[in-house]
């Protein structure tokens, strides 16, 4: 089991403190790149330093087709790892001590630029410092070695932005990587980093995680701080972990999670995230939401997990747009938060997104929120009466779409109306042909716990 200790209130304790310190283990199949790399540091085979570039070797060859970065920052990366070589040697320090991490481009890092793709972020002065996920990585050890590609304001599914163009897919490059958190996706994808970091408003972090063949989690709101991270809209907006190991997402959720004061939201957070229940754990497929991938369903099965039908979603959880509030946010935040990065002072203690809002139509706008909850109730509602730990479906109506093509979405709406919890599951690609179209298993709030379990018994 994983123990987990207690968050400390309104602080930024070192990273891996709380929610979970987890000892980083391997994968199913042996495949944890945070174990690797930690054994091979411990043991003396390789430095941080020589693991890194070999790292930025892969970006070198990759990078020109994919895309996947907006910027790189090797000095400050090889300055890291070089230093934390001198200081520790073979001593481990944080959970991702030596580990290789990009983050996407919406999240501030200090005295660089901050585009969130977007040309008009591009051209104002850099960040005045770091968002506290990016603090929690660098306590945690983690080289931080660039900045990733996404659509422009995290507003799209392909994952092209106005500052560096259309990112590829690593598993088909004449197809797109989905979006918004394109780069973050495609760079673990192809192993140009260890784990990276996204977010998630509907379905911008796992839409990419299904597109290319990884893990993404969308966390359950005010689980991991959105403190100088640029807004979309901030009561959907979640960060969340990418990782080709079940094991490595959950290693850098332990890392990112934690309470805020910049971020009231995080103080409703658990002090510790409920552990997995004793006994068969149990999923139900919803119908309705397109045919969840046959290779992950049986793969659950022979996990010891039991599947049943979950029949269709239920009426009061299935109108895409009921509750979304993109619209309404978005147009506010945008300015505000333009206005605070302009000036040249410190970043207030809470950024005015990140509190109630109002908007241009209040009352509509209220309508849309109180539908989620209505939402939340509906949905959880379904698995007590089932009685399922997760329910599933496919993360999107298709998979990614060739380059310059439209883009179908579709499904995000539920875990990012209801205020839900999701992990997409990727589905086994055999090369050839569109890739395929993940699984998300959709839980109760704080229930991460059990949708990693469930997601390792897929592997």
């Amino acid at each position: 089991p994983i123990i987990v200790s207690a968050l400390v209130m309104m602080a930024i304790p070192a990273a891996g403190a709380e929610l979970g310190a987890a000892s980083p283990a391997k994968g199913m199949g042996g495949s944890s790149r945070v174990e690797t790399v930690r054994e091979a540091v411990s043991s003396g085979r390789r430095t941080r330093r020589q693991h890194l570039e070999e790292r930025l070797d892969t970006i070198a060859h990759r990078e020109p087709t994919l895309r996947a970065f907006i910027a790189l920052d090797t000095a400050a990366a090889r300055a890291s790892a070089t230093s934390a070589d001198a200081l520790r040697g073979t001593s481990l320090g944080g959970l991702l001590d030596g580990v290789v991490v990009a983050v996407k481009d919406n999240m501030e890092l200090a005295g660089v630029a901050t585009t969130a793709g977007s040309s008009r972020l591009a051209a104002l002065p850099p960040a005045p410092a770091d968002a506290t996920l990016v603090t929690r990585l660098r306590s945690s050890g983690a080289i931080v070695v660039g900045r990733t590609n996404m659509d422009t304001w995290a507003r799209g599914v392909r994952g092209l932005s106005q500052v560096r163009g259309q990112t590829a897919n690593p598993l088909d490059e004449r197809r797109n990587a989905g979006g918004s958190s394109a780069g973050s996706a495609a760079a673990v994808a192809a192993s140009m980093v260890d784990v990276a970091v996204g977010t998630d408003t509907c379905g911008s972090l796992r839409y990419p995680a299904s597109s290319v063949g990884v893990y993404g989690l969308r966390p359950t709101p005010g689980l991991v701080s959105r403190a100088g991270v640029v807004p979309l809209a901030p009561t959907q907006d979640v960060v969340g972990p990418l990782a080709a190991d079940v094991d490595d997402l959950e290693v850098l959720l332990d890392v990112l999670a934690g309470r805020d004061a910049a971020d009231l939201l995080t103080a409703a957070a658990p002090a510790v995230l409920p552990t997995v229940r004793a006994g068969t754990l149990r999923v139900g497929v919803l119908r309705g939401l397109g045919t969840a991938d046959d290779g992950v369903v049986a793969a659950l099965r022979d996990g010891g997990v039991d599947v049943v039908d979950a029949g269709p979603v239920p009426p009061m959880a299935s109108s895409s747009g009921a509750a979304s509030v993109i619209g309404d946010e978005f147009s506010v935040v945008q300015d505000q938060y333009v206005r605070a990065r302009s000036s040249s002072g410190a970043r207030p203690t809470v950024a005015p997104w990140l509190l109630p809002l109002t908007v241009t139509d209040q009352r509509a706008y209220e309508i849309r929120l109180r539908r989620r909850t209505v939402m939340q109730a509906s949905l959880v509602g379904l698995m007590d009466q089932l009685g399922v730990d997760a329910l599933a479906y496919p993360t999107t109506t298709s998979g990614p779409a060739v380059k310059g093509a439209r883009q179908a979405s579709g499904n995000c709406h539920l875990a990012a109306g209801a205020g839900l919890p999701a992990l997409t599951v990727p589905a086994p690609h055999v090369g050839g042909g569109v890739p395929p179209v993940g699984v998300d298993l959709l839980g109760r709030p704080w229930s991460e716990r059990t949708l990693i379990e469930l997601a390792r018994r897929s592997s």
